[in-house]
């Protein structure tokens, strides 16, 4: 088969464990849908499961060791004896969180994220080690001879690896267009986008919309010695009219719970957060956001659960319209279809309780809120819409409405002072009975948002625009901020809310384990993605949780001998046993044992005979 094309999403994106991204495979569909033959490949997850086999775990954490200058703490060693052994046992897929913690520091040596754009497009390190890792992979994408090969790239981390593959691709098959788009290149600033033009690496540069341009450009596409840099129209509602079901890589790659994306809007109905960027991630005509037709929306979630039977639906919007998402809710309960939602929501003063309760009968599992602050003058400063009265109103009547609360935080935005964070530290402590997951972060300054275009307003002087990397990709400004919080304060603030996280989703875990006074016979399952640190007193670091642990050395032992164990299981009366020898109440060393995080499930459905 003679491909029009292949459409890469690359690595390294250990977000993206779960399931797919969308752009690739929605811009897969546009072409087949015009009778074009082409094809997403996901390397990421490919490279991810390659990675995790047996002797490629093996040879990978022989390559960092052995890597010129490497300098890896106690724990990263822990984390990479811990991937070799769940790899070379078979078991490492049930534990993400800790292979994504493995990963980042098989990251940071081998295929480190230079801090800036241009880093990337120096002669990359470690290519022999590359070329091992992606050769076959590669010769699996080129085995069909597409006409045109692209790269569709979400996150600023898979930037150098995009062009590092891009250039061995120029190798293997030298004829061959290669297209660059996605989100992460629209965020980029002209000066970078020629950068990219200029450099040999792509022949097409593709900004900001892929939907109306990908079957023309397909079509036309040839070899060039610069890049011709492609600006698309705009989108307009008619455009998310009628879209093609997206076409997605093998789903039995992706970690569980999978999870599929759905779209459900371009653009934000807001649109006016100070430190916000996502309204550069297309060109709308103009407008906030567009809303695609929800009956629409919903025909596609059935078809996902159909098809691919995920855990969960991620709806694909900066933020979710509340009159847009009551609409599908209302659809979804009359046609008898259970959702299995997640989406990002703003906090606004007219979201009630009933507002949450239909979305919870239409089956939404989360809402990921945009909380950032409970200052209501720093609200005022971000732009948000709501109140710190609002903010507390929504979280309480979204979680007790049996829906999954996530909580984004911007810990230590301009002109806040250090009473101030704490205050709001201590706000978000006293909410975090309905938050199931706080997400903290720090302030970056984004070139085009609101906040770098004035930053006077927020206290801010921009020196330059020598742009470097953050979490938010290559686009980010050099900033001093008058009156900011000091190195020691703003380690404070890290420290706890790293902290009220860990907590918040150590509660969570003790919360599912239901009545603590456990039968003997109940089996208790622990958590065997703990890495185990060689220390002083013995430390377990719980990634799922972002927890340590200290133990007793006689604790450790034992935890030791159960997570050797198959599947980390033990009966209680058999732990009992074992503690009794070295505990004075063993009941009580238990029942403060299980609210350590270590034990994540407890099986009641066994019984004595079966366990033993």
């Amino acid at each position: 088969m003679n491909l029009a094309l292949t459409l890469i999403f690359p690595p390294f994106a250990e977000s993206a464990l779960f399931g797919p991204y969308l752009a690739p495979g929605l811009l897969v569909a546009i072409l087949r849908s015009a009778n074009y033959q082409a094809d997403v490949f996901d390397l990421n997850i490919r490279t991810i499961r390659h990675l995790t086999r047996p002797r490629s775990a093996e040879r990978t954490v022989a390559a960092v060791r052995r890597h010129p200058g490497v300098d890896l703490s106690v724990r990263e060693s822990a984390a990479l004896d811990w991937f070799q052994r769940a790899a070379g046992e078979g078991w490492i897929s049930a534990y993400p969180a800790s292979v994504s913690y493995a990963l980042r520091v098989i990251r940071r040596v081998l295929f480190p994220v230079p801090s800036h754009l241009e880093a990337c497009l120096q002669t990359a390190q470690n290519l022999d080690f590359a070329e091992e890792l992606y050769g076959s992979l590669l010769d699996e994408v080129l085995r069909s001879s597409p006409r045109t090969v692209g790269f569709s790239v979400a996150f600023s981390e898979q930037v150098g690896e995009t062009i590092r593959l891009a250039r061995l691709i120029r190798e293997r098959a030298p004829a061959t267009p290669i297209l660059l788009g996605g989100s992460q290149i629209n965020l980029l600033q002209p000066s970078q986008i020629d950068l990219l033009a200029r450099s040999g690496v792509f022949d097409y540069i593709v900004t900001p919309n892929g939907e109306p341009a990908i079957v023309e450009l397909v079509d036309g596409a040839r070899r060039q010695e610069c890049a011709e840099v492609v600006t698309t129209r705009a989108i307009g509602a008619k455009d998310l009219v009628g879209l093609p079901h997206p076409v997605f890589d093998s789903t039995d790659l992706y970690f569980r719970p999978l999870t599929i994306p759905v779209l459900a809007t371009k653009g934000c109905y807001w649109g006016k957060c100070a430190f916000c960027d996502y309204v550069r991630l297309s060109d709308i005509g103009g407008k906030r956001y567009l809303g695609r037709p929800a009956e629409e929306a919903l025909d596609e979630i059935v078809h996902a659960h159909d098809t691919w039977q995920p855990d969960r639906i991620m709806l694909i919007s900066d933020a979710v319209p509340p009159s847009w998402y009551g609409h599908l809710a209302e659809a979804a309960i009359a046609s008898g279809v259970h959702l299995r939602t997640w989406s990002y929501m703003m906090h606004h003063e007219h979201l009630d309780r009933p507002f949450f309760e239909k979305l919870k009968k239409a089956g939404v599992q989360g809402i990921n809120f945009g909380t950032e602050s409970t200052n209501d003058r720093i609200l005022r400063l971000m732009r948000k819409q709501a109140t710190a009265r609002a903010i507390g109103q929504n979280l309480r009547d979204a979680h007790e409405s049996g829906i999954s609360v996530i909580s984004n935080v911007i810990a230590d935005y301009p002109t806040l002072t250090f009473e101030e964070a704490l205050r709001v530290v201590a706000d978000f402590e006293a909410l975090t009975p309905w938050v199931d997951e706080l997400n903290p972060s720090t302030f970056d300054l984004t070139a085009g948002t609101p906040a770098a275009v004035a930053p006077g307003e927020h206290r801010l002087a921009v020196p330059n625009d020598a742009y470097h990397r953050s979490s938010h990709g290559f686009h980010t400004l050099p900033f001093s901020a008058e009156g900011a919080l000091n190195s020691r304060q703003t380690m404070v603030l890290r420290v706890l809310y790293d902290q009220l996280a860990a907590a918040v989703r150590l509660r969570r875990r003790v919360a599912g384990l239901g009545d603590p006074k456990f039968h003997n016979e109940d089996l208790l399952i622990f958590d065997r993605g703990a890495v185990a640190i060689a220390s002083s007193p013995p430390t377990y670091k719980i990634p799922a949780l972002g927890l340590s642990l200290k133990l007793e050395a006689w604790e450790s032992t034992l935890v030791d001998r159960i997570l050797d164990r198959a599947e980390g299981r033990i009966k209680v009366g058999d732990l009992r046993r074992e503690v009794e020898i070295n505990a004075s109440n063993a009941s009580e060393w238990l029942l403060t044992f299980a609210g350590s995080g270590l034990i994540s499930q407890v099986d009641r459905s066994c019984n004595i005979k079966d366990s033993q």
